[in-house]
């Protein structure tokens, strides 16, 4: 129980740190540099975080759900990820980092029994 209570909390906190990641990013992604340094930290957490389903699969989700509400018009009728090309390669890098997920979800566990031969 104290394993899947823990999987809940990770599952939380990296949706968090996406949520958070994928905020940066949207402010920052205008300029050449922002966008560069927004793909770079997502990276980086990323490969950083234990190589798990909700890990990984939570940040990937917490970025993609920001990077689609800034898609979004808004009330002004303005969008907050224009349509340019930093725009385009923001909402790219927001899938590609989904597709890491689900390719590279996390290492898989040698589930023999003691003793027998695979």
């Amino acid at each position: 129980m104290t394993s899947r209570l823990a999987g809940i909390v990770g599952a939380a906190l990296s949706l968090g740190l996406g949520l958070v990641c994928g905020v940066a990013a949207v402010l920052l992604h205008q300029w050449w540099w922002g966008m560069l340094l927004g793909v770079v930290l997502s990276l980086l957490i990323w490969w950083s975080l234990p190589p798990r389903w909700w890990t990984r699969l939570g940040f990937s989700g917490g970025w993609l759900v920001v990077a689609g509400m800034a898609a979004v018009p808004r009330g002004a009728g303005d969008y907050l990820v224009p349509a340019n090309v930093l725009g385009y390669a923001f909402l790219i890098w927001s899938i590609v980092l989904l597709g890491l997920s689900v390719v590279f979800p996390g290492r898989r566990t040698d589930r023999r029994i003691s003793g027998r031969p695979a």
